[in-house]
């Protein structure tokens, strides 16, 4: 399940690049049982923004994350470097897109035999594999990727029936699962996503919002939020370095609120981040949020440190925060069921100048509040699909 929920939360985030504010949602959740395996399914969708079409779709949606995990791209840049070889059809796509009406379709290959004809006759290779996550067993996951290349094998000829070591069979079966809701929201109240490089025109009479990408796999998930709460958001990539960015930035985007946003690795990873983060702390910026990395880099310009999380890491778990009911919190009872993505966690101290408003079940920090300033920070992700109201 925590491999799936960080599946449907990045492919919402993969499609949402795409597509208008508001339309994306997950429309499906079933368990589907096949002779040799089961499958947990989920169909997200949303509705193509003007100006794309299904090629930007298809650039948006592949290398699929059930290859590379997320954040994508540090994950992929991950697995280019440890397996120094390019890895052809296997884990690549297969599909078509029809030009009289713009559909497509497209797979992911796994499970897959790939067929060579050689001077002296056909060459194939098997290949099968899954998703790790942080509470995976590497010895179970072996086992799984031979159970996956069973029936290939068989097919092959290289696995003799009378050998099949736990030999299973059963019937097609589809399990339809609850889909945790969202509130719906009224199209008329949308906001919108502009490029601050692009002197795109805001709407001055709504919210806006100025975003700080890290280079997260949910940052759209976050941005598409705030639209269907009716801000216009101000979207910019926090790796940028040097003063004069962020100068021109905040000069040019003139936001009313700034949110911090996550990223992959530790915030010294980002420049612009940790500037602003300093400076929110002096009070030089409008209300400013931080999320996960975000609210890492606020506790670490405030001269908290960052250390492992004890209780281990966390990746697609809900859990409870529990809070005290004041800031962010306020109107909500206590625990929220949230869905944490973190391996890292800020280690409060006597100088601490944040005050804790909420904690998970093991007791590790989960959000913080400035104790005079409009600064928050959430060591979790409420635009998870697994965040019970995190709308």
């Amino acid at each position: 399940m925590a491999e799936h929920r960080m599946l449907v939360d990045l492919e919402r985030n993969d499609i949402a690049i795409v597509s208008k504010p508001g339309s994306v949602e997950q429309s499906k959740f079933q368990v589907e049982g096949y002779s040799q395996v089961q499958h947990i399914v989920s169909e997200v969708k949303g509705d193509l923004k003007e100006g794309h079409d299904v090629w930007n779709a298809l650039h948006s949606l592949f290398p699929g994350g059930s290859i590379t995990g997320c954040p994508k791209t540090s994950t992929v840049a991950a697995i280019d470097e440890l397996e120094q070889q390019a890895r052809s059809f296997w884990t690549g796509s297969m599909g078509y897109v029809d030009p009289r009406h713009g559909s497509a379709m497209w797979n992911i290959l796994i499970r897959t035999l790939e067929a060579k004809n050689c001077d002296n006759g056909w060459s194939a290779t098997v290949q099968a594999g899954g998703g790790l996550v942080m509470g995976s067993d590497p010895n179970q996951e072996v086992e799984e990727a031979k159970w996956k290349a069973q029936a290939l094998r068989r097919a092959a000829g290289w696995l003799p029936s009378e050998r099949i070591d736990n030999d299973f069979s059963a019937s097609h079966s589809i399990h339809p699962q609850e889909i945790h809701g969202k509130p719906v929201r009224s199209p008329l109240s949308l906001g919108s996503i502009h490029h601050w490089q692009k002197h795109e025109a805001v709407n001055e009479r709504r919210t806006r919002i100025l975003f700080i990408d890290n280079l997260d796999s949910f940052s759209w998930n976050i941005m598409h939020a705030f639209c269907e709460l009716g801000a216009d958001v101000i979207h910019c990539h926090g790796r940028l370095d040097g003063q004069q960015y962020l100068d021109e930035i905040l000069e040019r985007a003139t936001p009313s609120h700034i949110v911090i946003g996550p990223g992959p690795g530790r915030p010294s990873i980002s420049p612009l981040t940790m500037r602003l983060a300093h400076r929110a702390l002096r009070g030089e910026t409008p209300p400013t949020l931080g999320i996960c990395l975000g609210y890492q880099v606020l506790g670490i310009a405030a001269g908290m440190r960052l250390v492992h999380c004890p209780s281990g890491a966390v990746h697609g778990v809900p859990m409870d925060i529990h809070h005290n009911s004041k800031n962010l919190f306020t109107g909500f009872i206590s625990p929220l069921e949230m869905t944490a993505y973190n391996s890292l966690v800020l280690e409060l101290d006597e100088e601490t100048i944040f005050e804790v408003s909420a904690r998970d079940q093991h007791g590790n920090v989960m959000a913080l509040s400035h104790p005079s300033l409009p600064v928050y920070g959430l060591q979790f992700h409420p635009e998870s699909c697994a965040s019970r109201l995190g709308m």
